[in-house]
């Protein structure tokens, strides 16, 4: 709608109404005993009073957009030019053929159902002081005998100070949650940064004061241990800058035309090699745990490609193997699924650990959500990784969820449609 202009004084100077559809069939009858005339006019007149009283907006339009009756309401937020008859103002004020846009009326004349929207009008003053108010636009049919629409009935709601409430509301949320978010950030960082710096002071200090009372084995091994610790570290700031990048989408896909399976495959090898590396140094024997990788073509020759971005996509698999691998306590096999399923590819990773309980499983893509558990208390992390896979599958317009059962195992699913041939 175009701006419209409020009058003050418009019920003063209102003109006198139009006759309605009802006077008019009453002088078309043939004539009706004078006490019945009276008793229809009375029962008019009661209505039009009932209608006037109501302060919010009301018209009554015909199916060609034409105003045949308008309150005294609708007048004054409107002004006396638009006092019946004439063309509906989502018509008149633009002089177009067509509504404004999303205008419910036309779908209510061709559905026979009630409609609604709620937009921002401008509305002025006569001094031409305009400011913008929110109205709500309930519509409604008025059906004839056959079921046709013969009248539609509109009621404008003015809703601005509601709005301004709610946004007011959702900003205070917002906010709160933006402080909940940072007190939380605070808190886990400063835990998850104080293990590994206190396991780097701790040996760092150890090799300074007693260097040449260990042995070469000894020391050998702290210096692994400082760079387990420093790893961690690195892992940690990287996630950290990582989210970030993503959140504020400083950090652009390099789309490329890809197979993803020769992408898997190095991703278990590097997950694989750095479960050993870090059990060997702690105990002296490799992690237990096996990689089965399946590949399901499905009567295809090989996999389609997928545009995607290769260090991405790969960051993506090393959360979910790791998280694998971290929750699957007794080291057992780890399935890993690639097929095609309609225009998606589709990796699963599945493994035989703690599984995740029902009420935290719609949780574990939020950021730093992580399940409460006595396993979980042992493993590091910020609770990011599987936040960060969710970013990365909705940069490429796919899709990552989980299913999961206690003490049975986890699976993990990353979607991504695939190049057409």
């Amino acid at each position: 709608m175009k701006q419209l202009s409020t009058h003050n004084a418009a019920k003063e100077q209102m003109p006198e109404k139009p006759a309605t559809r009802a006077t008019q069939a009453l002088s078309a009858c043939p004539p009706l005993p004078d006490a019945l005339r009276e008793a229809l006019q009375g029962t008019e007149i009661d209505w039009q009073r009932i209608v006037e009283a109501i302060a919010d907006p009301i018209c009554v339009v015909t199916t060609s957009y034409e105003l045949v009756y308008a309150n005294a309401a609708y007048i004054a937020l409107l002004g006396p030019a638009y006092t019946p008859p004439r063309r509906h103002v989502c018509y008149s004020a633009s002089g177009a053929s067509e509504p404004c846009p999303n205008c419910p009326l036309p779908d209510v004349v061709r559905t026979r159902r009630p409609g609604y929207i709620q937009q921002e009008l401008s509305v002025g003053t006569q001094a031409g002081n305009g400011s913008q108010r929110i109205f709500q636009r309930w519509i409604y049919p008025v059906l004839a005998a056959d079921g046709a629409v013969e009248l539609v009935v509109e009621m404008l709601k003015d809703v601005t100070e509601q709005e301004l409430m709610r946004v007011e509301a959702a900003q205070a949320t917002a906010i709160r949650e933006a402080d909940r978010l940072k007190a939380e950030l605070l808190g886990t960082v400063s835990h998850e940064l104080r293990s590994p710096l206190a396991a780097i002071k701790g040996y760092a200090a150890t090799l300074v004061r007693h260097e040449h009372r260990l042995g070469r084995e000894e020391r050998h091994e702290f210096l692994l241990a400082i760079d387990e610790a420093s790893n961690r570290l690195e892992v940690i700031i990287n996630r950290l800058l990582e989210m970030s990048e993503l959140e504020t989408g400083t950090l652009v896909p390099r789309m490329e035309p890809l197979q993803v399976e020769p992408l898997v495959r190095e991703a278990i090898t590097s997950a694989q090699a750095r479960r050993n590396n870090s059990a060997g140094s702690a105990t002296g024997t490799g992690d237990t745990t096996r990689f089965a990788l399946t590949v399901a073509l499905q009567g295809q020759e090989e996999l389609p490609l997928i545009q995607a971005d290769p260090r991405l996509l790969r960051d993506a698999l090393d959360i979910v193997l790791e998280n694998a691998m971290n929750y699957s306590p007794a080291g057992g096999p780890i399935r890993i699924t690639v097929r095609p399923d309609k225009s998606m590819l589709v990796i699963s990773v599945q493994d035989n650990g703690i599984g995740i309980p029902p009420d935290h499983l719609g949780r574990i893509f939020d950021r730093f959500h992580r399940v409460d558990s006595s396993l979980t208390r042992t493993v590091d992390g910020l609770g990011l990784g599987l936040a960060i896979c969710k970013r990365i599958m909705e940069l490429h317009g796919g899709a990552v969820w989980a299913e999961s059962e206690p003490e049975v195992g986890s699976t993990f699913y990353l979607a991504l449609p695939w190049l057409p041939a």
